[in-house]
């Protein structure tokens, strides 16, 4: 999991990394259990984030009223109810962020 280092998350906002692969143009690469890895082909990113995705969550807002959303937990958010990535100051790394209402299932833990 990537670490944000002192960035806060306000109010009902999660910050999560995705599951899936994120290329730099901001379009989702399917892996498989061998390791390949598909490309999208489609040609924009609405196309490529039609469907609901898998996140892990990085931190959660001080309002986020669902205890099971915290740090490290699975959650499927809603298809294009993300932002677009944020950078992290001094890193290469990015994440996004959604909205609690956004999240359709959490995992259960095992």
């Amino acid at each position: 999991m990537i670490d944000i280092g002192d960035i806060q998350v306000a109010d009902e906002y999660i910050a999560f990394e995705f599951d899936d692969h994120v290329n730099a143009n901001g379009m989702f690469t399917e892996e498989q259990e061998s390791d390949v890895i598909i490309m999208a082909t489609t040609a924009n990113h609405k196309d490529s984030a039609s469907r609901a995705r898998w996140a892990t969550v990085i931190k959660a807002g001080p309002k986020v009223k669902d205890p099971e959303i915290k740090q490290g937990a699975r959650i499927l958010i809603e298809n294009l109810r993300w932002s677009l990535r944020i950078p992290i100051p001094g890193k290469l790394e990015t994440f996004h962020v959604t909205k609690e209402c956004e999240i359709l299932a959490i995992e259960e833990e095992s």
